[in-house]
């Protein structure tokens, strides 16, 4: 049992101390209620510093209230340098300015996903996504931000663009009809050349059976068919 103990002097009508007065309180409860709290913030810490994203946590204007160490590598900051800044100054000016709407945005919701950009010390962009949710932190409202570094998928976002690009180049260079389809033997692209001779609209292209420019027989038992398996085994 834990026990609160007051001690103070009893005097009589001279002043003089005659005894001494004991008040004790069982406190066993509130200091289970402190260890508790110990233990869960402890728990945080650990969560928090060993995250594999970014996490900052700011305040309505955007005054950094605690960041990680994830947040403070990947922007090239000491955890110093970067309390001192805002939300504002981690954006580029193009980002910075959506700021005030997404904490608007985020106060109605309680929680905003959406991707953006990061400015590290060195004043590199940093494409990131970034997952807000409503808080409170020291009795205040306040937000906290995942941030997860994307460059990867950016990066093969674009390696598939520019693949997508040579394709297209190819299909439409060439002096005839064009296709590609895939294992279903659906059609996945095509040049202009195939919609204009064949008069369907992409729209309409996309996810055909390949085999229906096939009649009769020839649909369903011809070589072709038999052409498309062995293609693919």
């Amino acid at each position: 049992m834990w026990m609160e103990v007051n001690l103070s002097f009893m005097r009589d009508k001279a002043n003089i101390p005659i005894g001494i007065l004991v008040v004790s309180r069982d406190i066993t409860e509130r200091r289970r209620s402190e260890e508790a709290l110990k233990e869960s913030e402890e728990k945080y810490r650990i969560l928090f510093e060993n995250a594999n994203d970014a996490i900052f946590i700011h305040d309505m204007q955007g005054r950094m209230l605690a960041v990680n160490l994830v947040a403070c590598e990947q922007l090239c900051y000491s955890h110093a340098e970067l309390m001192r800044l805002t939300v504002q100054q981690v954006n580029p000016p193009e980002e910075a300015q959506n700021v005030r709407d997404r904490i608007a945005k985020l106060m109605e919701q309680g929680h905003l996903t959406f991707e953006t950009s990061h400015l590290t010390k060195d004043n590199s962009l940093l494409p990131t996504e970034v997952s807000s949710t409503r808080i409170t932190w020291d009795g205040q409202q306040a937000i906290m931000s995942i941030c997860r570094d994307i460059s990867e998928r950016k990066r093969a976002e674009e390696a598939l663009l520019n693949e997508n690009k040579v394709i297209d180049a190819i299909l439409e260079s060439s002096p005839g009809i064009l296709y590609l389809y895939n294992d279903q033997a659906k059609l996945v692209r095509w040049n202009k050349k195939h919609e204009l001779m064949t008069g369907y609209s992409s729209e309409e292209l996309y996810g055909m059976d390949v085999l229906d420019w096939f009649k009769g027989d020839e649909k369903s038992l011809s070589a072709v068919k038999k052409g498309l398996e062995n293609t693919f085994d």
